[in-house]
């Protein structure tokens, strides 16, 4: 106990609360525990340190021992955090003709001629392009946001369908893709709506990037006790059981067959920070061959 109360007087106390709740979760369920918590050094200075600690089982009588390790990463954080800034200063200079390019693509599109059907080709294709950076702009800067903890929650009360409803209409969708909304019309929740329509929109946008023969696509509402399941569910192609694990870790991506597209894995790492930062819980199910489901749970 003494020790205990030594190293927890070493904690940071924004890190304190987070650090005792994660403890607790791991032993009533005995997962793993891992997190990135401050401690006080010598010098009275606060270093970045990672926690992780492992349950076992042994002997007859099925003792239980916990092993764990405390590792200084204060220069590893401090070079992403580097790294952080210089993208968001990137990103935020490349919007400036971005902005520009896009007005030039408008003035084009304004002047072009009937019968010129090359000329809009070439415009439309141009504004596809120039879409595709403006949303690689934007995860940079979101990931970064979220890294920095700035990125914030406008709370209100709104309707899960009508959200849903709302989100489809706006997603450009392209060819004979059918998506259908099933489940309880009538669920509400306390949540930054735009920041929720983010998440579902890459569910689906990916839906439709990385499973091209999937032309159906369902939307499934799930009350449960105490919180509601969104669920995106597609008929392409699959992820293999071993890629699902990393499915929302930052920059990675999948390579399923059939895809037409690039990113630069953020997509699902900043739907996984934002669902977190409500409360909630996401993930990923799929059988290759069969389709994917990918969820977010929200408190109701």
């Amino acid at each position: 106990e003494t020790r205990t109360s030594f190293f927890l007087a070493k904690v940071h106390p924004e890190e304190l609360r987070g650090l005792l709740g994660g403890w607790r979760k791991s032993q009533s369920s005995g997962g793993e525990f891992n997190q990135l918590i401050r401690l006080r050094n010598q010098d009275s200075n606060y270093e970045w340190h990672q926690l992780k600690a492992s349950r076992f089982v042994f002997g007859d009588d099925d003792q239980t021992s916990w092993f764990g390790s405390c590792l200084n990463v204060n220069e590893h954080i401090g070079a992403l955090k580097k790294k952080d800034e210089f993208i968001n200063i990137a990103s935020h200079e490349l919007r400036t003709p971005i902005t520009s390019l896009k007005a030039i693509l408008q003035l084009l599109q304004r002047m072009k001629t009937e019968g010129s059907e090359r000329m809009a080709g070439l415009i439309d294709k141009a504004n596809h392009n120039v879409g595709r950076v403006t949303e690689m702009i934007d995860d940079l800067l979101n990931a970064s946001q979220l890294n920095e903890g700035q990125l914030k929650l406008n709370k209100k009360s709104f309707n899960l369908s009508e959200m849903i409803g709302s989100c489809v209409h706006h997603i450009r969708i392209e060819d004979n893709y059918k998506i259908t909304t099933i489940g309880d019309a009538t669920v509400s929740v306390l949540a930054d709506e735009g920041r929720i329509e983010q998440v579902l929109s890459n569910f689906i946008t990916n839906a439709i990037k990385y499973a091209p023969e999937s032309y159906h696509i369902k939307i499934r509402i799930t009350p449960r006790s105490g919180f509601v399941q969104v669920a995106v569910t597609d008929e392409g192609p699959g992820i293999p059981a071993e890629k699902l694990p990393y499915l929302f870790d930052r920059y990675y991506q999948v390579n399923t067959s059939g895809g037409r597209y690039s990113g630069l894995g953020l997509g699902l790492f900043i739907c996984a920070e934002i669902v977190r930062q409500h409360g909630g819980d996401i993930g990923a199910e799929s059988v290759v061959g069969k389709g994917s489901t990918f969820w977010f749970t929200l408190p109701v």
